[in-house]
């Protein structure tokens, strides 16, 4: 049965589904493979210890943030521990907090760099690609979005949450920004521990791991910037 005649047998079908159906999914597979010829497996995504410091490498005094889904704007506060100058700036649904922005719909200047950690898989695959595509809009040209979701080849990062809706692998992730016409710069994977225990994770764990099929690492880390 082809998605269109489903849609049309199914006249309840929710707006999610609905939506869903309409992505082209073609484009999809294509943007996913693009990613994959770069990463042929999760093994060759390299492992980030500090995803500080590879936001720091991607800013200089002066520029300006946009954190989407930035609940307390903890980021906010250790940024401008390095850069005086930034100016930072939130998007964020909560209810109970303040942000400059609840939605991206309402942001319109440009920023430097975007970062949104572990945001993308609270939402439905149509609304996950519209927030990188906000993403993308308000992106100053060269700028990057850092863009971050639970590692699925560690299923209990993804599955401890139950507001979790959409798993997303490090090629789907990096596809999406592709479709939204960006350039992924990077792909990481991320284990955020002293280094003693990284280095024990990642030499003599690491092999185990890789032989069984599941990663120790926490997130994926897509940097995708918009070209000028």
């Amino acid at each position: 049965m082809t998605p269109a005649t489903f849609l049309r047998l199914n006249k309840n079908m929710s707006d999610k589904a609905q939506k869903d159906l309409q992505i082209s999914w073609s484009s999809i597979f294509r943007s996913r493979d693009t990613i994959h010829e770069r990463y042929n497996s999760i093994w060759k995504v390299p492992v980030l210890r500090k995803r500080l410091e590879l936001v720091k490498s991607l800013m200089n005094d002066g520029v300006r943030v946009l954190d989407v889904g930035a609940g307390n704007s903890e980021w906010g506060r250790r940024l401008q521990r390095f850069f005086a100058n930034v100016t930072f700036k939130t998007v964020d649904v909560d209810p109970d907090l303040n942000p400059d922005y609840r939605s991206m719909h309402e942001v319109q200047n440009g920023f430097n760099l975007i970062i949104s950690w572990e945001v993308i898989e609270h939402l439905n695959l149509h609304e996950g690609e519209e927030l990188i595509k906000e993403c993308a809009r308000v992106l100053c040209p060269g700028a990057n979005l850092v863009i971050s979701t639970p590692n699925i080849f560690n299923p209990s990062c993804y599955l401890m949450d139950s507001t979790h809706r959409t798993p997303y692998s490090y090629e789907e992730l990096g596809g999406l920004c592709l479709r939204a016409g960006l350039e992924v710069q990077e792909i990481y994977r991320t284990y955020n521990a002293s280094k003693l225990k990284f280095f024990f994770k990642k030499t003599f764990l690491g092999p185990l791991h890789r032989l069984i099929g599941m990663d120790y690492t926490k997130s994926i880390i897509v940097v995708a910037k918009k070209v000028a």
